[in-house]
C-alpha cells in the first residue's frame, strides 16, 4: 500500500537541493534532476515527507504501562501545588490522573490497555474499546493500582507488547506508553536491549506498536530508556516533576491521535552519485538497487525532514529519484508516480534546507554529547561539549535561515535550557543527563513533547493542537484524585483532601529545571 502525490522541487546554487512534497494522503513521489553538477561536487539534500494537514484521524491501540513500584508512593513535589496550598498528592495519584485524561480523550473508535508493574507485570485493562463503558472499566482499572515492591520494567513491556500484539487490527495505529521513576532492579538474561530485540526479531522484525518512554524525576537510567524508544521507533520524555506529567501525556497522547502512518520509508534511486550519512540521527540503509531511509510514523500536518549530503561522482548529470511507502494505516491505493523537478535558484530554498539543517546539527551535538560523557564522566571532559554546543549556536546564529522563527526557537533551546545542562558538572549528572536525551529526540522527530522548550512549540499540525487543546481542558477539569495513603517512600500517611485544581500538575512553567529543582 502507497500513495504518492505531486509536488515540486528546487535547485539553488550555493548547493542546497530541495524535494518536498504536499500529498494528498502520504508522501512523496519524485524524480529529482540536479542542474550543473560537476564530478567531485557536493551539495545538501532535504527530502521533506509532508502529509496534509486537514484530517479524519486513524483509530488508535494505547498500552500504558505503569510502575507501580513503591517509589511511587513518593510526595509528588511541585512548587505550584505547594504555593496553592493545595495537599500533596503521590507520584501514581498524579499518574492515575494523567492516565484518566487518555481516557477521556479517547473515542469509541480506539481501544485502551493498562499494564502495571512492580515485582512482576499484570494487565489490570485488556485492550478495550473507549466507550461509556469501557471508560467506566478504566476508570476502575485505575482506582485499583497501588505502589508497592520492585521494578521489573521488561515483564510490564513485554506484556503491554503481548496485549497489542495478540489484539491487533488493520487500519489503526498501535503505541506503547511506558513509565519509570527507577531503575530498573529485575533484568531479563541479556539485558534489556537484548531481550526487546530477540521479541523484535521472533515476530517479524517488529514491534506491535511505537514505544514511548517516560521517566520520571533524577533517578534514572536515561540512556536504557532512550534505547528503547530508539529501538521502537518512538521517543523518550523526560518528566523533571510532578508539574510536568501532565504536559507529557498530553502532548504525547495528541501526537499519537494525530498518527497518519506508522512505517514510512523514503527511498532513494540515484545514478552518478554517492548519498551520504544523514544529519540528524537517520541512517540511510543500501538495499541494492535503491537507498532506504526508515523515518517511522508520520503525523498529520507535521513534515519529516532528512538531510543529507549528495557527492557528485561521475561529469555526467547525477539524477535522484525520491519514492516514500507507507507500509500501514492507509487505505489509499494510488500508484507512485514520478515527477520532474523544477530548476530554480532563489534564496528561499536556501533557507528552508538551512532551517532543517541547523536543527539537524543541534540533534547530532547532542547526541555525541550523551556518548561522549557516557565514557568519560569527568568534568575536564565535559567542557568539551559545552564548546560543541556553543559552536552549533555560532553556526545557528551565522545561518542564512538565522531570521526564521523556528530557528529563533531552536536556539532559545539551544542557548538556554540546554546550555544550563551543561554548565555545571553536578548539574549535568543531576538532571542534564535526562533532560537532554528528551529534547534531542523531540527535535529529531519534530515532536512537540511539553508546553515548555520553545523549539519543540513549533512542532505539530492542526490536528495535534486541537487535540491537546482538548486532552489540556479535559485534565484540568476531570475530578482531582483523592491523595492516597504513603507509607515509609512518603512519610505520610492518609486523611487529605482532594485538591481543589490539577492545573498546577500541569503547568507549562512547573517543569523549568534548574540546579535546584531535583
Amino acid at each position: 500500500q502507497v500513495a504518492a502525490a505531486k509536488g515540486t522541487a528546487y535547485f539553488s546554487p550555493p548547493g542546497y537541493f530541495l524535494a518536498a512534497a504536499s500529498p494528498s494522503m502520504a508522501v512523496v513521489a519524485r524524480a529529482v534532476a540536479v542542474a550543473e553538477a560537476k564530478a567531485g561536487g557536493h551539495q545538501t539534500v532535504l527530502l521533506s515527507a509532508c502529509p496534509p494537514n486537514e484530517a479524519d484521524r486513524l483509530p488508535c491501540d494505547m498500552c500504558v504501562v505503569v510502575d507501580v513500584s513503591g517509589s511511587m508512593q513518593q510526595e509528588a513535589v511541585v512548587k505550584t501545588a505547594q504555593e496553592a496550598g493545595a495537599p500533596q498528592l503521590s507520584v501514581l495519584d498524579i499518574v492515575r490522573h494523567a492516565v484518566k485524561t487518555v481516557v477521556h480523550t479517547l473515542g469509541e473508535g480506539d481501544r485502551l490497555a493498562i499494564v502495571a508493574y512492580s515485582n512482576h507485570a499484570s494487565t489490570v485493562l485488556s485492550l478495550s474499546s473507549m466507550t461509556a463503558d469501557g471508560k467506566g472499566l478504566a476508570e476502575q482499572a485505575l482506582q485499583s493500582l497501588v505502589a508497592d515492591g520492585q521494578t521489573n520494567l521488561w515483564d510490564g513491556l513485554k506484556t503491554g507488547m503481548d496485549l497489542l500484539l495478540a489484539a491487533a487490527r488493520p487500519g489503526a495505529s498501535a503505541a506503547m506508553l511506558l513509565l519509570t521513576d527507577g531503575v530498573p532492579n529485575k533484568v531479563p538474561e541479556g539485558g534489556h536491549m537484548e531481550a526487546l530485540r530477540a521479541y523484535k526479531s521472533g515476530h517479524g522484525g517488529k514491534l506491535p506498536g511505537t514505544l514511548h518512554t517516560f521517566g520520571f524525576g533524577k533517578d534514572l537510567d536515561s540512556k536504557l530508556l532512550d534505547d528503547l524508544a530508539s529501538e521502537g521507533e518512538g521517543m523518550y520524555v523526560f518528566i523533571p516533576d510532578a508539574g510536568f506529567v501532565g504536559t507529557a501525556f498530553v502532548n504525547m497522547m495528541s501526537q499519537l491521535l494525530a498518527t497518519m502512518a506508522e512505517d514510512v520509508i523514503i527511498k532513494l534511486d540515484v545514478e552518478n552519485c554517492e548519498v551520504g550519512e544523514p544529519w540528524g540521527g537517520w541512517k540511510v540503509e543500501d538495499k541494492g538497487d535503491f537507498k532506504s531511509i526508515s523515518v517511522g510514523s508520520l503525523q498529520f500536518g507535521q513534515s519529516r525532514d532528512i538531510v543529507l549530503p549528495l557527492k557528485h561522482t561521475a561529469a555526467a548529470q547525477p539524477s535522484v529519484v525520491v519514492n516514500a511507502a507507507l507500509k500501514r494505516n492507509t487505505d489509499a491505493r494510488v500508484e507512485l508516480e514520478r515527477v520532474d523537478a523544477k530548476v530554480g535558484g532563489d534564496d528561499e530554498a536556501d533557507r528552508l534546507v538551512e532551517e532543517q539543517y541547523c536543527r539537524c546539527i543541534f540533534v547530532d551535538a547532542v547526541r555525541a554529547t550523551l556518548a561522549g560523557m557516557a565514557t568519560d564522566r569527568s568534568e575536564e571532559h565535559l567542557k568539551t561539549h559545552v564548546a560543541r554546543i556553543n559552536d552549533v549556536a555560532a553556526a545557528i546564529r551565522a545561518s542564512p535561515a538565522s531570521a526564521n522563527e523556528n530557528v529563533l526557537a531552536l536556539l532559545e533551546d539551544v542557548t538556554g535550557q540546554v546550555t544550563e545542562a551543561l554548565s555545571r558538572h553536578d548539574w549535568y549528572w543531576k538532571w542534564g543527563c535526562h533532560y537532554l536525551p528528551s529534547v534531542m529526540f523531540a527535535h529529531q522527530l519534530q515532536i512537540c513533547n511539553n508546553f515548555k522548550d520553545p523549539g519543540v512549540q513549533k512542532y505539530g499540525g492542526k490536528l495535534f493542537q486541537e487535540l491537546r487543546d482538548e486532552a489540556d481542558e479535559i485534565f484540568c477539569k476531570i475530578p482531582a484524585p483523592k491523595p492516597t495513603a504513603r507509607s515509609s517512600y512518603g512519610g505520610g500517611g492518609g486523611g487529605y483532601s482532594a485538591p481543589v485544581s490539577m492545573a498546577a500538575y500541569h503547568n507549562a512553567s512547573a517543569g523549568c529545571v534548574d540546579g535546584s529543582s531535583l
